[in-house]
């Protein structure tokens, strides 16, 4: 089992909720409650559920070119 106890780990991990196809859903609706009550990804902070709406591309990218 992995230890899931720092905190900029789960402020990581729920970033990625704006980049998701599914951000408009219900924190209780599929996948959306699969990924908050399973907030453990192994070698990952992604979410498993995680589904880029295709911000998260374009976001990373403007971030390495440093703008």
């Amino acid at each position: 089992m992995l230890d899931f106890t720092g905190s900029r780990d789960k402020f990581v991990f729920f970033q990625y909720c704006k980049f998701c196809e599914h951000k408009n859903k219900a924190e209780n609706e599929e996948p959306c409650d699969y990924c908050l009550e399973n907030p453990v990804n192994k070698d990952s902070h992604r979410p498993i559920k995680f589904k880029d709406n295709g911000s998260l591309a374009a976001y990373l990218k403007k971030k390495s070119k440093g703008e």
